[in-house]
């Protein structure tokens, strides 16, 4: 978006006819592209919330602790929507994450670990153990939240939907604005040249 604001931009000031005509051309497919995504998300959000429901499930068992932004991104959903793992906190117990086992120089694997992320606490929780708070090989009266994440996140998503789409479509119905204007501006410049050419002879 900023190459493109830039090109729209720079061809203005330059008064260049071929960045103006190719400005409009892509504001054009943007704004089909997007209006184009909102209707297929509208006509289809429980199949998106479902595939929502699954990434997550998958994110916590192969994901987390690997990948640092799909990290941070299960904790965010997990804090903010009050929920533990995909179906219950049970998903952690298959986690790349709390399964891995440490080689130790003797050779001596270490167990398992039996965790769950900071992110799955209350803030009673959070404030009884601390960082500890998910470690269920110290404290056996964990205060976790009590529903799975898959199902949050799919009833966020359908219920937020109509928002989040309505966002898209107003940010698309002012690209098109921009395109318009674009548009006009480019064929009063090729009238202008064209005038100029027309005075020089």
């Amino acid at each position: 978006m900023t190459l493109l604001g830039f090109m729209g931009c720079y061809g203005a000031l330059r008064e260049s006819q071929c960045l103006l005509v190719t400005f409009f051309v892509l504001l054009v497919v943007l704004f089909a592209a997007e209006i184009g995504g909102g209707i297929y998300a509208y006509m289809n959000k429980d199949r998106l919330a479902k595939f929502a429901e699954d990434a997550m499930t998958k994110t916590i068992k192969y994901e987390y602790g690997r990948n640092q932004i799909q990290t941070a991104a299960v904790d965010y959903i997990q804090e903010s929507l009050k929920c533990c793992g995909g179906e219950n906190s049970d998903d952690w117990a298959h986690s790349w994450m709390f399964t891995k086992k440490t080689d130790h120089d003797l050779g001596v694997e270490e167990p398992p670990m039996v965790k769950v992320p900071v992110s799955c606490c209350t803030d009673e929780g959070k404030q009884d153990y601390g960082q500890m708070c998910g470690d269920f090989k110290t404290y056996k009266n964990l205060r976790l939240h009590g529903d799975g994440c898959s199902e949050s996140l799919g009833t966020y998503f359908r219920e937020n939907l109509d928002i989040i789409v309505g966002i898209g479509v107003s940010i698309a119905i002012f690209q098109f604005i921009g395109a318009i204007i674009t548009l006009v501006f480019s064929l009063r410049l090729s009238e202008r040249k064209q005038k100029e050419k027309y005075y020089n002879y």
